[in-house]
């Protein structure tokens, strides 16, 4: 790919931002940064040489210049967050909540659309996409850089640029009208072995939003549904029911826990499932399934904690964990991992586990361009540690086979 990163030139940091938009730009920053220090995460984190750090990053993002379209000032702005480790801050551009998938189907729309200044200020890369898409092709399923399905919304070209760990992906066929071939669909920057954070943009209502849980494995990269031709895994689960249970043999037990969020609506379900199992459990293992579990509160989890802590005392548990665990269901992991009897197998969680959000409104800049995600729950349980990196299971299993098989295997059965 060295012939595509000496030709990409993209518009960020490329023009100025001057007189009214300046000083739009400036109380937004300053509202961010005020925001951001009243959280847990700021208060734990930013203290001494990373305090120093923090002020300086602030100092330079306030003098530096910052390009005319949105995504130079919100990606300008997303960097302020990257200090502070903490996956459960989300910063993003205000949408049009009336938008849909039924929208982008509908010609008015589109129409209408394409003659609003959002349409004709969207970022393109400046290379030759046949080009690109020529060089893209040749990379394999392992290569971070290539050409990605991304389902209904078409396809999208990922590649490096000429600044170190920097990658830009562009729309190269879209799935919409919406979109147009050479738009900027996001601006990674790796912080750690094939894990990303920066922006991107929602197919859908074409706003751009912050991430810093992007993560590429053998083809795939999650967060984004994005997957090559021929990426495929069997460490995902998406099962349309919150709770599951069964009997895999005389001798193995199962539980699906795929929520653990505490509305009204899913209390009621899993107060009823766990009723329901309670004194079903009787065999001499038990595999319990959190894949999928993006978390949630201890007001739904605890009582399945309990109740596996319970059959721990006599039933050996396997937990299954992918990176699609994460918050309340990973600090249910850790309750239980290292227990006796207790067994952790899949692969490493999402790291999304330290902080989290119980009260109030999302912060909105003074120019009503921007929301920050702001949390509020302190880390009581010490995971820091966890926070970005994940819990690693006592058991690795591979992508390439079913997941409860390879569990039953291992133990003989």
């Amino acid at each position: 790919m060295k012939l595509i990163i000496t030709l990409i030139t993209l518009t960020l940091l490329s023009f100025h931002a001057v007189g009214q938009d300046q000083d739009l730009h400036l109380k937004d920053l300053e509202a961010l940064n005020l925001a951001l220090q009243k959280t847990p995460g700021y208060r734990d984190q930013i203290r001494g040489e990373r305090k120093k750090a923090y002020d300086l990053l602030f100092q330079e993002l306030k003098s530096a210049s910052i390009g005319p379209s949105a995504l130079d000032t919100f990606y300008h702005f997303s960097r302020l967050l990257g200090p502070i480790r903490d996956m459960h801050l989300g910063f993003w551009q205000v949408w049009d909540r009336t938008v849909s998938m039924d929208k982008l189907q509908d010609s008015a729309y589109i129409s209408a659309y394409q003659h609003t200044p959002a349409f004709k200020k969207v970022s393109f890369v400046t290379l030759n996409l046949d080009s690109l898409q020529h060089a893209l092709q040749k990379m394999p399923l392992d290569s971070i850089e290539g050409i990605y399905s991304a389902g209904k919304f078409g396809t999208v070209g990922i590649f490096r640029t000429k600044v170190r760990d920097s990658l830009v992906a562009a729309c190269l066929s879209p799935g919409f009208r919406n979109s147009r071939p050479g738009e900027i669909f996001g601006i990674f920057r790796e912080h750690s072995k094939d894990k990303f954070r920066g922006v991107y943009v929602s197919p859908i209502t074409k706003s751009l939003i912050y991430s810093r849980d992007i993560g590429f494995q053998k083809g795939i990269f999650s967060r984004l549904e994005l997957r090559k031709p021929g990426a495929s895994t069997r460490a995902e689960l998406w099962n349309t029911k919150p709770f599951t249970y069964g009997k895999l043999s005389g001798k193995f037990q199962y539980l699906h826990l795929g929520s653990f969020q505490s509305s009204n609506s899913n209390l009621k379900v899993a107060k009823a499932f766990h009723d329901q199992v309670k004194d079903s459990l009787s065999a001499p293992d038990l595999i319990v399934d959190l894949r999928g579990n993006s978390g949630g509160g201890d007001r739904c989890s605890e009582q399945f904690l309990k109740l596996i802590r319970t059959y721990a005392r006599h039933g050996r548990v396997h937990i299954l964990v992918n990176r699609f665990v994460m918050s309340n269901a990973e600090q249910f992991t850790l309750k239980l991992k290292g227990r006796k009897n207790v067994k952790v197998y899949g692969e490493t969680t999402a790291g999304v586990i330290a902080y989290g959000k119980n009260y109030g409104d999302p912060v909105t800049l003074p120019s009503g361009r921007f929301q920050l995600y702001n949390t509020d729950m302190k880390d009581t349980g010490n995971y820091l540690r966890y926070e970005e990196v994940g819990i690693a299971p006592d058991i690795p299993l591979n992508e390439s086979s079913d997941w409860i098989s390879q569990v039953m295997a291992l133990i003989g059965i």
